[in-house]
């Protein structure tokens, strides 16, 4: 009976995220879909109606999307704040979940709300200390990192000497079942948060004579621009990732950015003001990415370059022979 109600440990650090988040996507497509359907009859949207609702929803889905990857990354590094990030998440996606039923029904809103205050109590009562404490941690280690920045910006061609062979960076970047979860995550939140945009952008729109291309040109473009890059940045990294290559954490970086950059240029458009809150606080990920990817992207650049005037300089010196054997040749 002890080995039959032993806790999963598999279920325990995986399974649970992704149970909530479909949870969470189930709430959201639903309650997404009765919002059409209630504004395609009227000549309005819910930014007409319920403007501060909207964008304190949008806000808090920004946070329960920045909580997920935040938290399935420390949970990859085995890192000991991911529980208090995963309450914050918890936090974030019931209450944007409630003030979307508050749009439909105002009245089981603030039912359902008070079914919540308790979870959100303890939540706040467990997290208050520690993420009080992780907060301190993050800005020391911010500006640490910022400093080391500089440094080897100004040190790199003397690190690159004295870097290890491939063999051991391999040994650190072994792909695992844990990171194949965090990109399964990952690029979930990343489409949730596609479709609730896309979804809130048609309603915003239906009711008016234009489109985005016609008010947001430019931001369309961009964010086009980067859907492409993390499409292919993310097929990229599932090839390296399957053949083991020490790649691709630096090509995942680059799908994490233009994931987040495509996220928030939709969301300029339905708030310009909230998409510049949002990108600060989008920040902070964007430097370590750049900080972790910088010296590594710069030594595959230098590698790539040589291994193509290489095989071009092989490929020259080849044509030349084959020119020099032709005279040589008996008649036919």
């Amino acid at each position: 009976m002890a080995d039959s109600q032993s806790p999963n440990l598999a279920f325990e650090k995986e399974s649970i995220i992704i149970v909530q988040h479909g949870i969470f996507a189930l709430l959201l497509k639903t309650s997404n879909n009765y919002i059409q359907v209630k504004y395609q009859s009227v000549q309005a949207s819910p930014w007409d109606t319920h403007n501060l609702i909207m964008f304190i929803f949008l806000l808090a889905l920004f946070i329960y999307a920045t909580a997920l990857v935040v938290e399935v990354m420390l949970r990859a590094s085995e890192s000991i704040h991911h529980t208090h990030v995963g309450n914050i998440r918890l936090f974030a996606g019931g209450f944007a979940a409630i003030l979307l039923l508050a749009i439909l029904y105002p009245i089981l809103g603030c039912i359902i709300s008070l079914m919540w205050v308790c979870l959100f109590v303890k939540i706040a009562f467990e997290s208050f200390q520690e993420l009080y404490s992780i907060l301190c941690q993050t800005v020391v280690g911010v500006l640490h990192m910022s400093s080391k920045l500089i440094g080897s910006v100004r040190c790199l061609e003397e690190e690159e000497t004295n870097q290890p062979p491939a063999e051991e960076m391999a040994d650190s970047n072994n792909p695992n079942l844990a990171f194949e979860r965090v990109i399964i995550v990952q690029h979930g939140i990343f489409a949730l948060l596609l479709k609730t945009l896309n979804d809130y952008i048609q309603v915003k729109y239906q009711s008016v004579q234009a489109s985005p291309w016609d008010t947001h040109h430019l931001i369309m473009f961009i964010f086009l621009l980067a859907l492409f890059i993390y499409a292919t940045a993310l097929v990229v990294e599932v090839m390296l990732r399957a053949s083991e290559s020490i790649y691709h954490t630096h090509v995942g970086n680059i799908r994490l950015f233009a994931g987040g950059f495509a996220a928030i240029l939709l969301l300029a458009i339905l708030y310009p003001i909230l998409g510049c809150i949002i990108s600060l606080m989008w920040v902070c990920l964007f430097v370590k990415i750049a900080f972790e990817s910088f010296q590594e992207l710069y030594s595959i650049l230098c590698q790539t370059v040589v291994g193509v005037l290489h095989m071009l300089s092989r490929l020259i010196v080849s044509v030349r022979c084959l020119e020099e054997k032709e005279p040589h040749q008996p008649p036919a």
